[in-house]
This record gives C-alpha cells, sequence and structure tokens, in this order.
C-alpha cells in the first residue's frame, strides 16, 4: 500500500461541474493514451479518480487489481494486488475499499471494462450521481478497455517480430555459412580455369562457372541484405574498415557482373589498372559499386558499359557510364530518394549504395543528358599517399 498525496479540503462532498467533467475526461484520454509500456492502466485509472472524481476508486481487470482511496486523514492511498504474488504477499486485516463500501456513502457505481480481457471499474463518490457522471464513469471505462486492448496488440506485434527476427537470424546463418564456402570453394575453381590449371576446358564450362558464381553471390547478397536490413539512417550501418584497392573493386564487380552484361547485351569496358588505396570497407563498397551497377543493365538500352577508378582530391571516386539513356533533370534529384519500402528492387538498390557511400562520409552524384548518357559518380573520402 502506498501514499500517493493529500486531498484538498473538501474535495468529493460538492457537485461535479460540468466544467471539471470535461477537463476530467480529456486528461483521462491523454494519460490513458500516453501510457508509457512500462506503467499499469489499471493503476494509472484508479490515480486518475481519486480525488478528483470519487473517494475510491477500484479497477479489476484478468487478476490485476488496484484501489486508490481516501483514508481518514484525507491522504490518497493505493492498494494494488495482482494474481501473481497473491501468495506472497501478507494478507491485509481489512479490504480499505470494503471499508468505505460498508459506511454511509451517497453512491456507487461501477461500469463494465469491454475487450477481450473484461474487467470492472468501481467508483465511490460522497455526492448523489448524476446522469452525466455515469456517462463518464462508462466513457473512462471504455478507454481504459482500449488502452489495454492497444497493449496487447503492442505486445503481440513485438513477440511477433521477435520471433521474426530470430527465425531470420538463425535460417541466413545455417543458410551463409555453407554457401560462404561454396562461394569460396568456386572462385578458387573459376580463377584455376582461367589460368589454365584445371588443364584445358571449353569456353562453355568456363562461363558455366562463371554464371554459378555470379548465381552464387547474388544469393549471399540477398541473404546478407535480408539480415542488415537496409538503414535508414547512415549511422545505422556498422563499417568494418581496411585496406582496400578501389580499383580492385572495381575489376571484381565487372567480373561478377559479365555474365548479366553479356545476357542484356551490353559490353563492359574497365579502366581500373593503377591501385586506388585507401581505408574503407570493401564488401560494403562492392555492394554499394553493384548495386549501381544492376541499376544501369536493367533500366539502359543494350551498349557500352564503363567503369573506373581513380584518385580525387581528398579521396578516390568510382565511376559508372551508360551512353544512349538520358534521365530527366526533374527525375534526377529523385533518383537517389527514398527508403527501404521503395516499391521497385533497383530503386532500392541505389538508396542502399547512397547509404553506404554516406556512411563512409562521401557522396554519389549522378549526371545524365540525352546526347552524353548517364554517369554515377561514387565518392569515398581518404587515400593512402
Amino acid at each position: 500500500m502506498g501514499l500517493l498525496g493529500r486531498a484538498e479540503p473538501g474535495v468529493g462532498h460538492d457537485r461535479f461541474a460540468t466544467t471539471d467533467r470535461v477537463r476530467f475526461l480529456a486528461r483521462a484520454g491523454r494519460v490513458l493514451d500516453a501510457a508509457r509500456p512500462e506503467r499499469s492502466i489499471v493503476r494509472l485509472t484508479a490515480e486518475l479518480f481519486v480525488p478528483k472524481f470519487a473517494i475510491a476508486c477500484r479497477v479489476e481487470v484478468l487478476g490485476e487489481e488496484a484501489s486508490a482511496f481516501l483514508d481518514a486523514r484525507g491522504d490518497v492511498r493505493l492498494y494494488e494486488r495482482r494474481a501473481s504474488d497473491a501468495d506472497e504477499r501478507e494478507p491485509e486485516a481489512t479490504d480499505p475499499f470494503e471499508e468505505l463500501q460498508s459506511r454511509l456513502t451517497s453512491s456507487l457505481l461501477s461500469a463494465p471494462i469491454p475487450g477481450d480481457t473484461p474487467g470492472t471499474l468501481t467508483v465511490i463518490v460522497r455526492r448523489a450521481l448524476e446522469r452525466e457522471d455515469v456517462i463518464a464513469v462508462r466513457d473512462v471505462a471504455r478507454r481504459v478497455g482500449a488502452a489495454l486492448e492497444r497493449r496487447r496488440l503492442a505486445e503481440e506485434v513485438r513477440t511477433a517480430k521477435r520471433h521474426h527476427d530470430e527465425l531470420v537470424l538463425r535460417t541466413s546463418h545455417e543458410l551463409r555459412t555453407p554457401l560462404a564456402s561454396l562461394s569460396l570453394h568456386l572462385s578458387g575453381l573459376l580463377r584455376a580455369a582461367r589460368t589454365g590449371k584445371l588443364g584445358t576446358l571449353g569456353e562453355t564450362t568456363i562461363e558455366k562457372l562463371q554464371r554459378a558464381d555470379a548465381q552464387l553471390e547474388r544469393v549471399l547478397g540477398h541473404i546478407a541484405q535480408l539480415v542488415r536490413k537496409p538503414p535508414v539512417d547512415p549511422r545505422a550501418i556498422e563499417i568494418s574498415k581496411s585496406e582496400t584497392d578501389l580499383s580492385a573493386v572495381v575489376r571484381d564487380v565487372s567480373e561478377r557482373c559479365a555474365t548479366k552484361a553479356a545476357a542484356r547485351g551490353f559490353t563492359l569496358r574497365v579502366s581500373a589498372e593503377r591501385p586506388v588505396a585507401g581505408r574503407w570497407d570493401r564488401e560494403l563498397v562492392q555492394r554499394a559499386l553493384s548495386n549501381v551497377v544492376t541499376y544501369l543493365l536493367d533500366s539502359a538500352p543494350p551498349g557500352e558499359l564503363e567503369m573506373a577508378a581513380h584518385r580525387s582530391r581528398g579521396g578516390a571516386r568510382a565511376f559508372v557510364r551508360v551512353q544512349r539513356f538520358g534521365i530527366p533533370a526533374a527525375d534526377q534529384a529523385e533518383l537517389l530518394r527514398g527508403g527501404p519500402d521503395v516499391s521497385t528492387p533497383d530503386r532500392l538498390g541505389l538508396f542502399i549504395a547512397r547509404r553506404i557511400v554516406e556512411a563512409h562520409g562521401g557522396r554519389i552524384r549522378v549526371r545524365s543528358s540525352r546526347g552524353t548518357g548517364t554517369e554515377l559518380v561514387l565518392f569515398f573520402p581518404g587515400t593512402d599517399a
């Protein structure tokens, strides 16, 4: 039992004015709507009524009970009980609420609390209850039922989300470990085939190995994207910087996209022979560049796609260019905007690419016109001298 405060002299004896009732209902709505998850709706409701509206209030919902009341000295006290701790609590000699009911009080009113977990709201007042008082108590009871239902649904959503996240993490781990090992072995076989270490293999066999490697890398990318979730805030991306050669990343992306480019009728031209070293997250940089290349392969008409990397003032730049593909000026500003809920996969890929570049402290720019084509530039600050 706890002491909440002291009532003002005369509280509970006078007629409850219309303005008082309106203010009471407005406050009840604000308190119940803004109740934090850790606060008990049952306790909040009991505290709402005493001493402004009643000398005592009891709220009972599914094994939880809270009573607020005025004691003989005019202090507001709270009495709480839960079904889970009924055996651990020392028994009270007398229930204070029952004591108040036994006195010569003017009025007692009980209203049902609707919902999947129904309960009862009971108030005791010293004045004669008016019709508007009955309406007010029933209105608060309905609000309590709605607040309890919102809390129940929110808890179900949190539980479902927790189970979903656990399932995604568990499944991705089970898939990623063997697939990563398979990708490593397949990449080794592909390098050995290209250098002739596996003997004489036909171009068809090497192309099949390339396709398998590209598809496996795509699956691993989808798994990583599923686990990480597209971040809305670049600060949410975890960067793991290491010595990275941007030219090597460009060449690697071109190799991985070669099969798709050929299938779409594109010819790849790569200008990334000289090392461009810096400290970046290689995996994320590769993912950003791959997303940009994928967008252009999916959107531009067949032709030549050029990729390049070189040093720039204060950092390094990677370029991806296509000819005969112009983006209207009005659409260029919107191209990189969006979020994790954008409707098309290519726009989602560009959004992720922009966030990755910004997380490194860089920027991504679009240069496009119908006459010259489209160029996307990824700038990453900081390179080795």
